[in-house]
């Protein structure tokens, strides 16, 4: 089996000493980069970030690679709050509503960017808030684009998390602002997000000068996933995949997605949660030296390191990653 490309994700927090930091990862044998554009939320950021790539991709020009994870054609649906953060116990009930309209209803108030969220939710439902930090329980429809949830779990949530249930929002249309700036900067790679059929493929391929990377992260695209790999590479995206799917149906999910990249003699990356635990400590657990090993077995082409494993113990992955038996 071929050895996986190594990308290593650069957070928001190296703005400022980009080209160091790029320096710095070279000098450790990094030759590829993700930044993930979903970070940045304001149109100024990213344009601003789009300028910073652009010349790091000019100043290393033929010493690196860049991935760029844009968040579109899917969107999460995410939650805001007047004022951020705020505090739940457990059990504590508050309101999710479509819009920043005028309040609906007295009580703790969120927003959602989700429009009519009471069609698309069912009484019982459970939404995972964030990197399964809470989950809320549906307890009313109250509207349309109202509903009363449940905290299962005490403690903070912050203006602008999402929420993983059945519902991604989808446009149809390329902002002229994203077009303009990622054909500025000319990733060799192009990220999409939550791919659900061929033909979106098609269309930003159209659009777009970089090779296309379909992300799938849903159960639209599993389904559709023979048809993806035949126009464009495959990334597993297990974050939002495991939030989408079942998770007792997680691991052959990640089989069957390789084996129709493979078929299709696609290029096959995988995202998330890859030796996590090195963001905080010198040596992972069991368990995520047991997933490595089956991510190996995937004869994958591309790893993508999470920007918490890059400001931690970044080596130690490497080694293992580039050393591992299986």
């Amino acid at each position: 089996m071929k050895s996986p490309e190594i990308y290593v994700t650069i957070g928001p927090w190296c703005t400022d000493q980009l080209p160091d930091t790029i320096e710095s990862l070279l000098e450790k044998g990094i030759h590829c980069f993700r930044f993930n554009m979903a970070k940045y939320g304001k149109g100024d950021q990213i344009e601003e970030r789009c300028r910073q790539i652009s010349t790091i991709k000019a100043s290393f020009d033929g010493q690196i690679r860049i991935m760029v994870d844009v968040p579109f054609p899917g969107e999460k649906v995410r939650i805001f709050m007047e004022h951020s953060p705020i505090l739940l116990s457990q059990r504590e009930r508050l309101f999710i509503q479509s819009g920043r309209g005028s309040p609906k209803i007295n009580g703790k108030l969120l927003y959602t960017n989700c429009p009519n969220i009471g069609e698309y939710v069912r009484l019982g439902e459970r939404f995972v808030y964030g990197d399964c930090k809470n989950t809320f329980v549906v307890t009313k429809i109250l509207d349309i684009d109202l509903i009363e949830v449940t905290s299962l779990l005490s403690g903070q949530i912050s203006s602008g998390k999402s929420i993983s249930f059945r519902k991604v929002l989808y446009s149809d249309e390329i902002n002229n602002n994203w077009l303009r700036c990622i054909n500025d900067m000319e990733p060799d790679l192009l990220a999409l997000s939550f791919v659900n059929n061929v033909e979106t493929v098609r269309r930003y391929q159209k659009r777009f000068h970089s090779a296309i990377i379909s992300k799938i992260e849903n159960e639209n695209g599993v389904r559709n996933i023979n048809e993806i790999s035949s126009a464009s590479d495959i990334m597993i995206a297990r974050g939002d995949l495991m939030l989408n799917m079942d998770i007792c149906d997680f691991h052959l999910l990640q089989n069957k997605i390789a084996e129709a990249a493979h078929n299709h003699h696609k290029r096959l990356f995988v995202a998330t949660g890859i030796l996590s635990s090195l963001a905080e400590r010198n040596m992972p657990t069991q368990a995520e030296i047991n997933d490595l090993a089956f991510l190996m077995k995937l004869d994958l082409d591309g790893i993508v390191l999470n920007y918490g494993v890059v400001g931690g113990y970044l080596e130690n992955a490497l080694h293992i990653i580039n050393h591992l038996k299986y």
